[in-house]
């Protein structure tokens, strides 16, 4: 009804899906793209750190998926035309190599959409803001969720062991996807919060070394 009256969402942020496992979420991951691609839509791959960015093209080349990387710099809508104009569905791409530009006015491109995709949060605190933001300033429709696992390092050190026992009161599987908008909700804050204390920002391959090399002032 809404849609009628007032058109399509230019943006959607879908709710956090997580999975206890890596395992679990990436074959979460795999089960959502597939059938979307069988039905022609496009995907923009995103991750934060080198580690999971080769994982994912293992993952991609394993799972039989065309996917194509982004070596460069990118603005919103450079990032669009080569999603769209790719040969291949998926394209994969570091998060620091996407870069808004304030000061671009390029058409919206009603009849095109992208969906992204981010397999990781980063403990900063502000590279997914700067991410969310980049993804709203794509100018044609698109949707935005993250895959995260219990066992990812970010989530593994701000989500409390309670909320896997509340999980499992409800018999969630190893491999099973769920979305929780209470755990969602405490991650964004406690990585809000946690931000305030970090007084480094040095550069790592993966979430775990992140965290490792810069250290809470406390």
């Amino acid at each position: 009804m809404f849609e009628r009256l007032f058109g399509k969402p230019r943006f959607l942020f879908y709710e956090d899906s997580f999975a206890r496992t890596r395992v679990g979420i990436l074959n979460g991951l795999r089960d959502a793209l597939v059938p979307r691609i069988e039905q022609g839509e496009c995907f923009l791959i995103v991750t934060h750190f080198a580690d999971t960015f080769i994982e994912l093209q293992d993952k991609l080349a394993s799972w039989s998926i065309d996917y194509q990387i982004n070596s460069s710099p990118m603005s919103p809508f450079a990032i669009r035309e080569m999603v769209l104009s790719a040969q291949a569905p998926v394209t994969l791409s570091l998060s620091g190599l996407l870069r808004n530009d304030a000061t671009a006015t390029e058409a919206f491109e009603r009849d095109k959409k992208i969906g992204i995709m981010v397999v990781e949060r980063h403990p900063d605190g502000v590279s997914d803001d700067a991410l969310e933001q980049f993804s709203r300033s794509i100018p044609c429709y698109v949707e935005l969720g993250y895959f995260l696992s219990f066992e990812d390092a970010v989530v593994a050190e701000l989500v409390h062991g309670s909320a896997l026992k509340i999980l499992d009161l409800f018999g969630m599987g190893e491999n099973e996807l769920i979305t929780s908008n209470m755990i969602s909700r405490r991650l964004k804050n406690l990585l809000k919060h946690n931000s305030r204390f970090y007084k480094t920002n040095h550069a790592a391959d993966s979430a775990k070394q992140w965290l490792e090399l810069n250290k809470k002032d406390v």
